[in-house]
């Protein structure tokens, strides 16, 4: 369509403005609607984020709780280790605490002096060359900590400890009290109630490690161990909410602070799992938006044709009008001219004849 003719169609111009108002306006309900998928999402996630943290630093007190107990009363001598009675004690202490699996204390030298578990329970060995007790040795202030899972020197099924280190009021290093239990105890059974399947919920140290780092693809949840310590250090943000990048995957990311271990309880979703629903919707809005808007803008440009082909006939028709009456025009005044030319040369042939032979009139 030439731009001279499209200059003169102010409709057709209205109506191009009008389907680049409805695209715009349609691009950004879609562009609304996606960053309202992915706000309602990280909430989401920071709520389940806070109540699996506050789920875990129950567990962890009540560890703690038992933990504190049974060190006081073998530093005070409450507790005689070694003795039946003791490990009676350590028996009812952890029969609440569905879970852990069995409360130990070992000395020093990494021997075991008394446990919960059955009479007659091989010792395990080689304690000494596990991160909790080597932790407890040259922590000068016992703290609560969760050990990395490692297989049990039992019977050999992985476990993670949670520990307290056990010193004499002159501060000498006497060994340490253990709770073993199963590595996900922090998860506290969250594949059950995770509200997607690709939902993930990961327990990370404060400088990025996973505490359990043993199921396929967990090498893609590490996350910056810059980003988890400055968290930590953050107290008066008990939890965080973000959309990150995580090996090259674009994840909604909750995090959640633990009070008694310096740890985050991270879940997390993949951006595209989220914005699915969003996605197909997009397709659908979109490919009815073009189909429309495509159908419009084609009907508008036969209608504009349309229209310019009659503009250019009846210009062409104007145009003939014109030429017919000035053919009439010339037509009348030579008919005119020839009438009076006619008198003329008539009245002039009528003088010649009444005039005298050889006479100049």
């Amino acid at each position: 369509m030439p731009m001279m003719a499209f200059r003169r169609l102010g409709w057709f111009r209205a109506l191009v403005a009008a389907e680049l108002l409805v695209a715009v306006s349609a691009a950004g309900g879609l562009a609304l609607l996606r960053n309202q998928a992915l706000t309602d999402e990280l909430v989401s996630l920071t709520s389940l984020s806070r109540a699996m943290a506050l789920q875990a630093d129950r567990t962890l007190g009540l560890a703690a709780t038992v933990l504190h107990d049974t060190r006081e009363e073998l530093a005070h001598g409450l507790l005689v280790a070694g003795a039946h009675p003791t490990n009676d004690v350590l028996r009812a202490r952890i029969r609440p605490l569905d879970a852990f699996r069995a409360l130990s204390v070992f000395d020093a030298q990494g021997q075991r002096i008394a446990t919960s578990r059955p009479e007659g329970t091989a010792p395990p060995q080689g304690i000494t060359q596990l991160d909790f007790f080597t932790q407890a040795q040259r922590e000068p202030h016992p703290q609560l900590f969760v050990s990395d899972p490692y297989p049990s020197l039992t019977d050999g099924q992985p476990v993670s400890a949670v520990t307290l280190a056990w010193r004499d009021p002159q501060g000498r290093f006497k060994g340490v009290a253990a709770l073993a239990a199963s590595p996900d105890f922090l998860e506290g059974g969250f594949d059950r109630i995770r509200p997607t399947a690709d939902t993930r919920l990961r327990i990370h140290r404060w400088d990025g490690r996973l505490l359990r780092p043993t199921q396929p693809g967990d090498d893609q949840d590490v996350i910056d161990g810059a980003v988890l310590r400055s968290l930590w250090l953050t107290r008066q943000a008990p939890a965080l909410a973000s959309r990150m990048t995580v090996r090259g995957h674009a994840r909604l990311v909750a995090m959640a602070r633990l009070d008694h271990v310096p740890m985050l309880v991270v879940v997390s979703r993949d951006t595209s799992a989220v914005l699915a629903g969003w996605a197909d919707l997009a397709w659908l809005i979109g490919a009815f938006m073009a189909s429309m808007l495509g159908v419009t803008f084609a009907l508008g440009v036969r209608m504009a044709r349309d229209q310019l082909h009659n503009e250019h006939l009846s210009q062409r028709l104007a145009r003939s009008r014109k030429l017919e009456a000035l053919g009439k025009l010339a037509g009348g005044v030579a008919h005119d001219f020839n009438n009076v030319l006619a008198a003329v040369i008539g009245y002039g042939e009528m003088a010649r004849d009444a005039a005298a032979p050889d006479s100049r009139q």
